[in-house]
């Protein structure tokens, strides 16, 4: 059964500072005191405010009694809890919804590159969307009519895979997705180093990613992470970057990994910085970490900033820029508080100098302006807020970190989201479920395990390998499924309806068992 959402909500409500106050219905308007809204033809439109407008919630009361089981999304990376549940009235699903009636999945969301943060809830009498439009913590005065998410949906066919209509209604939310031309695969150093590195240890790690590679026809990627700038330190990860001494000229590195065989990749972390800079680019909240400022992205003058930075990257020949940590750092969230991942993203009671734009607006630009500056080199965002990312970046982070120390982080952080997110890979953007890792402190054959699961998916594939670590029998299972990842495979999980931690996966028509468990005889949380 499906139930259509596209007409009229049955009931639209406006919160401001001073809470929620019901919108009284006039043709196609719903207004309060604090502004006016408009539902045409699935936009969600904010037409005016005279008080500062926080969220607007519609609602369409219906008989949803049919949903079985649900799967939404998150705001940004995944925390490791996707999965298809019973309907949780009181959750708040980011994006989009999937509902499943025990044959079929229907589709309820909105279309990538919106300009609020978007929630869903569900419960048997109906369906409500959230729409986020602070700016900052606080209200948006708007001076212009604002689109704020135009609203999309999609009734299941019996005739495909719950998987199946979870690809196809992803891509009717993302129409112009900006994929990279070739697969996207290599090492990163960041799972085994834990960012000490130097400009030999990068080089000894291209020599291993030839060797894994040497079978590919696409050019490797060896992407430097975290570890190379100047001021890095336990407590402190940001800039200037420039590299450190134990680098050098990192054009003259660039080129040497290019003339070895792969093409380079660096990571920056453009929004925290301990640079001199004018009092105008400084985050409204004056807030920091390890001595540094966060920056304001709402600012020309930062997102200039910014974008020499990334330029920079690409010109000393850096084919992959991988940069981190924009949604919490301009949120001002702690990144392990990970407030920012969820349905309040952030505090109240500030503010951006320019309150009529929204933080969905302001993000987005942010992440164009990185993307254009960028150039002939691919994006890698990580910890960004997917759904806005979609149609701009090439590559997205989808999870947490995994873990070059403990097994069970990767699987909770890595193998749920490969599975979970798998419909957006090649609709919204490449996804990449971050890296297995090869050290002295994690199983070695859970990690070539996760390794061979992400090759077959076709999302991104990473590894992080401590250097002469590796048995000739991983060694040959890694350079296999390099050449997987070549091929480009893909899969679709097969058990996960039934679990958070999918095993299955059918492949060319066969069904592939991942064993996630033996070595470490399950999970042990104390």
């Amino acid at each position: 059964m499906f139930k259509s959402i596209r007409r009229e909500p049955c009931f639209v409500e406006i919160q401001t500072s001073k809470g929620w106050e019901s919108a009284i219905k006039s043709n196609d308007s719903y207004s309060t005191k604090a502004g006016l809204v408009k539902y045409q033809n699935g936009d969600v439109v904010l037409v005016e405010t005279t008080e500062p407008v926080e969220r607007i919630r519609l609602r369409w009361n219906d008989d949803f009694t049919f949903v079985k089981r649900v799967l939404g999304d998150s705001p940004g990376v995944e925390l490791g809890d996707m999965a298809w549940m019973p309907v949780y009235p009181e959750k708040h699903w980011a994006w989009y919804i999937q509902c499943y009636d025990g044959k079929t999945v229907h589709g309820y969301g909105v279309k990538t590159g919106c300009n609020s943060f978007c929630f869903w809830q569900l419960d048997q009498e109906g369906i409500s969307l959230v729409l986020d439009v602070r700016n900052g913590g606080c209200g948006v005065m708007l001076k212009n009519p604002l689109v704020c998410a135009t609203v999309v949906e999609r009734e299941g066919l019996l005739t495909e895979t719950p998987y199946k209509a979870c690809q196809e209604f992803c891509k009717l939310m993302c129409e112009k997705p900006n994929l990279p031309s070739r697969p996207v695969f290599g090492l990163n150093n960041w799972y085994y180093a834990y960012g000490d590195i130097s400009r030999e240890s990068v080089l000894e790690d291209t020599k291993l990613t030839m060797e894994l590679c040497a079978d590919t026809k696409h050019r490797p990627y060896m992407l430097i992470d975290d570890g190379w700038q100047l001021l890095r330190e336990p407590s402190y990860i940001g800039g200037p970057f420039v590299p450190n001494e134990k680098f050098g000229d990192m054009a003259e590195l660039a080129a040497k990994m290019s003339d070895m065989g792969v093409d380079p990749g660096l990571w920056i972390r453009p929004l925290l910085t301990k640079e001199k800079v004018s009092e105008n680019m400084l985050h409204p909240r004056r807030l920091g970490t390890g001595g540094g400022v966060f920056l304001d992205p709402s600012k020309d003058e930062v997102l200039e900033f910014v974008a020499d930075i990334v330029k920079t990257v690409s010109d000393n020949g850096y084919k992959v820029i991988k940069y981190d940590f924009t949604a919490p750092d301009m949120m001002t969230a702690d990144i392990y508080d990970e407030i920012y991942l969820k349905e309040n993203l952030t505090d109240g009671g500030w503010h951006f100098d320019d309150i009529s734009v929204t933080n969905a607006q302001i993000i987005k630009k942010l992440y164009e302006k990185i993307q254009d500056a960028a150039g002939d080199s691919l994006v890698m965002g990580c910890n960004t807020y997917n759904h806005l990312a979609a149609g701009i970046h090439q590559i997205q982070r989808s999870c947490l970190d995994t873990n070059g120390h403990n097994w069970e982080k990767t699987r909770r952080n890595g193998v749920n989201p490969l599975a979970f997110r798998m419909p957006q890979n090649n609709t919204f953007f490449i996804a990449d479920p971050d890296c297995a890792a090869i050290t002295d402190k994690s199983p070695h054959e859970m990690n070539v395990r996760f390794f061979e699961a992400c090759a077959l998916s076709g999302e991104s594939l990473f590894i992080s390998v401590t250097p002469r670590l590796l048995s000739n029998e991983h060694k040959k299972r890694l350079k296999e499924s390099f050449k997987i990842a070549d091929a480009g495979c893909q899969c679709e999980p097969v058990d996960w309806l039934d679990t958070s931690c999918p095993r299955q996966y059918m492949v060319n028509g066969e069904i592939r068992t991942f064993n996630w468990y033996d070595i470490t005889n399950g999970v042990n949380i104390y």
